[in-house]
């Protein structure tokens, strides 16, 4: 079958536009162009194909804007991320310096306080130290040699002696294993 028409000017020349044929186009943003120029009546699947394909190629450009703005939103979380994490890091390794000072000065103030309660009279510092806090008693003690330790710990009532060497027992052991129940304090 040969073409009734040689070419666009032969057909528009005896044909109608819009009543006859139809010349549609969408600019969908696209530097692609998709073409039927058979379509309409002539041959109808070509038409519904082209714009199937344009169809098509519009949804893959809206997902690759959408993945586009999504990389965009993911780098600049990155960044913030990255910028928090070094501020973190600054503030954990200022933490940490201000904990080395107070661990340090803690460790000088106990071997002053280990130091006092030696040079004490055994009876003397037992008496001083029944009347402290546990926690503070505890870690003098345990600070001290065992030979200093133990001729204080021997003027303790026996109520304290008990206590403070339950609490240096339990101590080294894991907090779950820990076992403090019926401890009296007095």
């Amino acid at each position: 079958m040969t073409d009734r028409f040689q070419n666009y000017a032969d057909l528009s020349a005896e044909m109608l536009r819009d009543d006859d044929y139809q010349i549609r186009a969408e600019d969908r943003g696209s530097a692609v162009i998709i073409i039927a120029p058979h379509g309409g009546t002539i041959e109808p699947e070509t038409s519904l194909i082209a714009e199937a394909i344009a169809e098509e190629r519009a949804l893959l450009k809206d997902q690759r804007d959408t993945i586009a703005d999504r990389e965009a939103k993911l780098a600049l979380a990155e960044q913030s991320l990255k910028a928090e994490q070094t501020r973190l890091a600054s503030l954990r390794d200022e933490i940490g310096a201000q904990l080395k000072v107070i661990e340090e000065a803690n460790n000088q103030d106990m071997t002053k306080l280990v130091e006092l309660y030696r040079n004490m009279k055994p009876q003397v510092a037992a008496g001083i130290m029944d009347e402290i806090d546990v926690e503070t008693a505890v870690q003098v003690i345990g600070a001290m040699p065992e030979r200093d330790a133990a001729q204080i710990m021997g003027s303790f009532s026996l109520v304290r002696a008990r206590l403070i060497t339950k609490i240096l027992l339990e101590r080294s052991k894991l907090p779950a294993d820990r076992n403090l129940e019926g401890l009296r304090l007095r």
